[in-house]
């Protein structure tokens, strides 16, 4: 299945409670409304951080047997992304016995942001794509990947937000995937294992 449907259909489950036509909203609690709101913004942001687990498989042919055969690798991988949250407001303020309360939410005031956010990771995944070169020290490219990588998974998150606040919005597209990173690293980290045998 692919992680981008698995993705939405995850934000899509876990806020179907909390979205009020084209709001998305959480409640924090604490001993000062600072506390509240922080509280209220970190329930709203967790609402969309998750951890990603999959296992991977490449397929490999063998020439001489025309059959098949199945090497593992990134066997369950982990990834937690967790994204800051733009155009974050706050409204129902209430006290009840010295405990602050208050409701973060966003709407689709905040389109604009989001779509000015995917447009600046859109560049700096392009900038790194075109700047990746096999001339140049394996562990920098692995710093640069990891950057990659990060940037693609935030694509994919803020990409849905704001398709939640909107579903016809027009949002920027990218030309590669983080598949296509992810296999990268791995045929550079082979290239690696085979040069410090």
């Amino acid at each position: 299945m692919n992680k981008r449907f698995i993705l939405l259909l995850h934000i899509l489950f876990f806020s179907i409670p909390i979205l009020l036509g084209n709001m998305i909203s959480a409640e924090g609690q604490g001993k000062t409304i600072e506390e509240a709101k922080l509280n209220a913004r970190v329930e709203l942001a967790s609402q969309f951080s998750m951890t990603i687990s999959s296992e991977q498989w490449l397929i490999i042919k063998d020439s001489n047997t025309s059959s098949d055969t199945k090497e593992t690798f990134l066997e369950n991988t982990k990834t937690e992304v967790k994204i800051e949250l733009l155009g974050v407001k706050f409204d129902n303020q209430k006290v009840n016995n010295s405990q602050f309360s208050i409701t973060a939410y966003l709407d689709d005031s905040s389109i604009s942001l989001y779509v000015e956010k995917l447009k600046i990771l859109k560049k700096s995944i392009e900038e790194i794509e075109t700047s990746i070169s096999s001339d140049v020290q394996i562990d920098f490219l692995k710093h640069k990947f990891a950057f990659l990588i990060s940037y693609y998974e935030q694509f994919e998150i803020y990409s849905t937000i704001a398709l939640i606040m909107d579903p016809n919005l027009d949002l920027p597209t990218l030309t590669k995937t983080k598949a296509g990173a992810e296999l990268a690293l791995l045929n550079l980290l082979k290239k690696e294992n085979i040069e410090l045998e």
